[in-house]
């Protein structure tokens, strides 16, 4: 029996999110498709962390029967409807499972809503099929989109139960 879950990032996960991070299936379906440094991903986790403590962010890593599998992230928009962006990367291996299904629609709403957000979104290309289906299958709702390569996918957690 399959067992997904989420564990909070400690600084032992920071090499498996650099590296799944830069995996190229991953690169290419990110907003900044670019190779992260080991050094520029180290500033930036440094930052995570100390956003972490002010909950302005939030990253947990993906447990598929206790090996890591992937991360999810949250990043607070600091809008008046307080939404957190997602960001969501599964490695190869695991992919095509519903693991990322999972977590959208079980495990993260709760985690969400602990630190007070009201609000998901997502940003996805458009030729990232898997992640699409992804998060319409965990009840995000498609957005009017504003250019050809990507799309918006929300999800209105004040309207879903707990």
């Amino acid at each position: 029996m399959r067992a997904i879950t989420l564990a909070p990032a400690r600084d032992a996960h920071s090499g498996f999110v650099w590296r799944l991070r830069n995996a190229p299936a991953v690169r290419a379906a990110s907003i900044n498709t670019d190779r992260i440094t080991k050094a520029e991903h180290d500033v930036w986790w440094e930052l995570r962390t100390l956003e972490n403590n002010l909950v302005l962010a939030d990253l947990w890593i993906i447990l598929d029967n206790g090996a890591h599998c992937g991360y999810v992230r949250l990043d607070n928009q600091r809008d008046a409807n307080w939404t957190a962006s997602v960001s969501i990367a599964i490695s190869a291996d695991h992919r095509g499972r519903g693991i990322a299904t999972d977590v959208l629609r079980r495990l993260l709403p709760s985690r969400a809503r602990t630190i007070g957000y009201l609000g998901l979104r997502a940003t996805v290309r458009r030729d990232n099929p898997g992640s699409l289906i992804a998060f319409l299958k965990a009840g995000y709702r498609l957005q009017v989109s504003v250019d050809d390569t990507w799309v918006t996918l929300e999800q209105d957690m004040a309207r879903r139960r707990p």
